[in-house]
């Protein structure tokens, strides 16, 4: 209803959104398919949703597997139903689509950060909640991705710390620490080392 909504009320707004979103979510293919379709949005959500289901059957891949598999997979349980579950992927799929349409309208950054963050990331956030007084998790050290990187300057041996990924959500790239020491040569060499192995770029 929210989507037909937006499409009498609001349809050239909607197509602009729409043309960035598939483009993004959902590749040339089936991007294209969707605006198509775009007179009958909720029907085109439907047969997406229906292909990746045959497509799931056929090959045991594809889809919305991510969701069952990422560490935020909490808020993506399916019911135990077979038909349920088609339903409730075909909602998760249509629910965020538009709801970030009455987030960003047709703004190129907000249509952007529906798929990955660019600007604001958890640094951006970090800097912003820090110059207003939040109270925020200690940072102990920040790798560039690329040579780079800063360590926190009071340091001691560390029983748990987590490795958050800047651009990311959901726990994606997320890698949980446990006694490690970033006060000597030994345990900084070692931090930029597993680093430079497995979050580089």
């Amino acid at each position: 209803m929210a989507i037909i909504w937006c499409q009498l009320t609001q349809p050239i707004k909607l197509i602009t959104y729409t043309f960035g979103y598939v483009k993004l979510h959902n590749g040339l293919f089936q991007g294209t398919f969707i605006l198509v379709f775009f007179p009958v949005l909720p029907l085109a959500f439907l047969a997406v949703k229906m292909f990746e289901a045959i497509q799931i059957l056929l090959t045991s891949s594809g889809g919305t597997d991510w969701q069952n598999t990422c560490p935020g997979k909490i808020f993506f349980i399916k019911p135990d139903n077979p038909l349920a579950a088609f339903l409730w992927d075909l909602y998760i799929a249509q629910s965020i689509f538009i709801g970030n349409f009455f987030m960003v309208g047709t703004n190129p950054d907000g249509i952007q950060a529906t798929w990955s963050d660019v600007h604001t990331t958890k640094t951006f956030w970090r800097r912003h909640l820090e110059k207003c007084g939040a109270i925020v998790p200690k940072q102990l050290a920040f790798w560039d991705g690329a040579a780079t990187m800063k360590y926190h300057p009071e340091q001691k041996r560390t029983a748990k710390a987590i490795i958050k990924v800047d651009d990311s959500y959901l726990g994606f790239g997320d890698k949980v620490m446990k006694d490690f020491d970033l006060s000597t040569d030994q345990g900084r060499k070692e931090m930029r080392g597993m680093c430079e192995k497995e979050y580089k770029g």
